[in-house]
């Protein structure tokens, strides 16, 4: 939308441009199109004449336009796939050009109308007459009561700007209680295009004001007599001044409307994307594609790559950016991409009738050091702030690591506390459910077996099966977090929540023997710099060299 918007309001620029430059040309050329017209030109020439001479204005635009648009496409292209390490595309379609040149012509044509209305309106007699002026600077309009016509461009802007304001203050809080973004970027694009229609419709009409106030402030050491001169110049130029000044308006509402734009989008994307990542950098290990089992996805990956020797690389890391470096933090793969077998993760409550697959990820205590606090939004928490508790000021995953938090705790979404009712001192249960060939525990098969069964069935079902069962102690609920996908209002079956655990409880949801803090494999490294500039590219070449990763930055988003 904001596309169409800048394409709109650069067509508007343009056509008053072409369309001022025809009507001084059609104003200045009266004799001549007079003369023509006396030998035998007709209404169709003289619209041809006005129509090639407006695509005389364009046509060098439209060649010159596609010279720079190719050039900086080509070396613009060329830093962004550099920052961005994505191929991208560095020169313009084919069909980019078309549609350019089209839209160019139409814009050409319709400037061209009004100068050709006002040229065959013109009186021959008049067109020929050099000894009077043309111009007038006063027009006085007589008509009768009984016909005097309805201003029906009043009675329809009026209209309009009605439904827009009842459709802002309808639409505008059903965006934010459904916080449906696209339809509150609409309203937000809106009125803001309403803002600047009613600055430029404020500056027409003090037009004259400010014409008198620059007059009299540049021509302060002028006489009288040139001021009054002056004056009465802008007098008679008065609706040729108008034009200039919506051309000037409409530029600097253009400039206006892209500067914001373009802020509001970029902190958007960097906001976003903060908030997905984690940090200023982010390290992912190359881990593959997870499998299908009985027609069912899954994350396990069995020969994925992971980073094996994490000290190592933070010791180099330390060693050599550690004056820029504030924070290094990990995460593991989800729990179902390194589990021995195929298996989905889900939790639900104690009666288990709300059931929600979840990826359970391990993260070290310092994962929410030093991040960005508008990212980070707490619903609720377990520990109580008091001023007689020295450290009851931790991140939430840093309380998972204290003595104050039990053993077996997460930190949860607020969507599965609303969906689910379940409080900050109840527990919940995580399931391990094996995914093969033979069991029918693939997606609805763990309700089968804890509501459909019965006597002892369930018991036989969970240990033919494999099934493991954990009850969890919610520690926090999140609105928001960064990196971890957290539903803020309701959670459903196509959520994919994510919950992040200590490393301890981590390893404990493995078989017996299966895995142990010296084999834990690590997939992310967050990293979160002191200082932000071009370090972050000097970190992203030194450490991307001969490795399986791919670095994100959002800086160079």
């Amino acid at each position: 939308m904001a596309v169409i918007i800048i394409i709109a309001l650069l067509s508007c620029v343009s056509i008053l441009l072409i369309y001022s430059q025809l009507m001084i040309s059609v104003e200045s050329r009266s004799f001549e199109m007079g003369i023509l017209r006396m030998v035998g030109f007709d209404r169709v020439g003289i619209i041809g004449v006005l129509v090639t001479q407006s695509l005389l204005y364009s046509i060098p635009g439209i060649i010159f336009g596609l010279l720079f648009a190719i050039i900086i496409n080509y070396f613009g292209m060329q830093v962004f796939e550099d920052i961005s390490s994505i191929p991208l595309s560095r020169w313009v379609p084919v069909f980019s050009i078309v549609v350019s040149i089209l839209i160019s012509v139409i814009i050409s044509l319709i400037a061209s109308i009004f100068p050709i209305r006002h040229a065959l309106k013109q009186n021959l007699h008049d067109s020929v007459d050099c000894q009077h002026n043309k111009g007038s600077t006063v027009k006085i309009t007589i008509e009768r009561a009984e016909q005097l016509q309805k201003r029906w461009s009043l009675l329809i802007s009026g209209a309009l700007l009605v439904v827009l304001g009842g459709g802002i203050y309808i639409l505008l809080p059903i965006s934010l209680m459904s916080w449906n973004l696209s339809l509150m970027a609409f309203v937000l694009i809106s009125i803001l295009m309403m803002v600047l229609i009613g600055l430029v419709l404020l500056t027409v009409n003090f037009e004259f004001v400010f014409e008198k106030i620059v007059a009299y402030v540049f021509l302060i050491w002028e006489t009288k007599v040139v001021k009054f001169i002056a004056l009465k110049n802008l007098t008679a130029h008065r609706i040729r001044n108008r034009k200039t000044t919506l051309l000037f308006s409409i530029t600097l509402s253009f400039i206006t409307f892209l500067n914001v734009i373009a802020s509001i989008a970029m902190s958007m994307l960097v906001d976003f994307n903060y908030n997905r990542y984690g940090g200023d950098l982010c390290l992912i290990a190359d881990t593959g594609t997870g499998l299908f089992s009985s027609g069912i996805g899954s994350d396990y990956s069995p020969l994925a790559s992971y980073i094996g020797d994490p000290q190592v690389l933070e010791y180099d890391l330390m060693s050599n950016f550690g004056d820029i470096i504030e924070t290094l933090a990990w995460a593991s793969p989800p729990l179902g991409m390194v589990y021995p077998q195929i298996i989905k993760t889900s939790i639900s409550n104690i009666g288990r009738t709300h059931s929600f697959n979840h990826k359970i990820y391990a993260t070290t205590s310092n994962f929410m050091d030093n991040i960005r606090q508008q990212n980070l939004i707490i619903s609720e928490s377990a520990e109580r702030k008091s001023i007689f508790k020295p450290s009851n000021g931790d991140s939430p995953i840093k309380q998972l690591y204290t003595s104050r938090t039990k053993m077996f705790s997460a930190v949860l979404s607020n969507g599965f506390r609303n969906t689910v009712g379940v409080q900050i001192n109840e527990s919940v249960v995580l399931s391990i459910t094996p995914i093969n060939q033979n069991t029918p525990l693939s997606i609805v098969g763990t309700y089968a077996l804890y509501v459909e069964s019965k006597d002892d069935q369930p018991v036989q079902l969970q240990q033919t099966n494999g099934l493991k069962k954990f009850l969890i102690h919610p520690s926090t609920y999140m609105f928001s977090q960064p990196f971890f996908n957290n539903p803020s209002e309701t959670i459903d079956s196509s959520s994919n929540a994510e919950v992040p655990i200590s490393v301890p409880t981590y390893l404990s949801l493995f078989p017996d023997g299966q895995q142990d803090y010296d084999d834990l494999q690590w997939k992310y490294l967050i990293i979160r710099l002191k200082e932000k500039g071009k370090e972050q590219q000097r970190i992203k070449k030194e450490t991307s060299d001969g490795q399986m990763f791919e670095i994100w930055n959002y800086f160079k988003v």
